[in-house]
């Protein structure tokens, strides 16, 4: 799986655990933790409206996961009301 650098200054907020790790082989892979992915998966299911996206939300947030950062952070970027449906 593939997850791009976010380019929104709100939501690169969220992306500062994001840890590089490079290979042998020159490719340069992302470590994102799961909290982070649920906060982006929601900001691009807001914009987005995928079913792919609220699919993978759901799955993500039946994982084990810090749900008060992931509370905060949606808080903060004014993403909680579009997924208070996800959360409770």
């Amino acid at each position: 799986m593939v997850v791009r650098r976010p380019r929104s200054p709100h939501i690169k907020a969220t992306t500062s655990a994001i840890n590089s790790i490079a290979l042998k082989c020159s490719l340069e892979v992302y470590v994102v933790p799961r909290e982070d992915l649920i906060i982006l998966k929601i900001a691009w299911a807001k914009d987005s409206r995928s079913k792919v996206q609220e699919r993978a939300v759901r799955n993500l947030l039946a994982t084990d996961h810090d749900e008060d950062d992931v509370e905060h952070w949606l808080r903060e970027l004014d993403l909680h009301d579009f997924a208070e449906r996800w959360l409770a």
